[in-house]
């Protein structure tokens, strides 16, 4: 089951994204979904600066 997911990104990499997805295409919340499974799982590492 799918549910609604809220979230602020920079805007210039929203566009990018959805550009991508066209040419791939791809729905983008299917590569979100791919990406976030393969974090959890720890099949990919992520550089993350915190910003407060």
């Amino acid at each position: 089951m799918r549910i609604g997911f809220k979230t602020t990104l920079e805007e210039s990499l929203i566009s990018d994204l959805k550009i991508a997805a066209v040419k791939n295409k791809v729905n983008v919340n299917d590569i979100l979904e791919e990406l976030i499974t393969k974090f959890l799982k720890g099949e990919i590492e992520l550089d993350v600066v915190y910003k407060k």
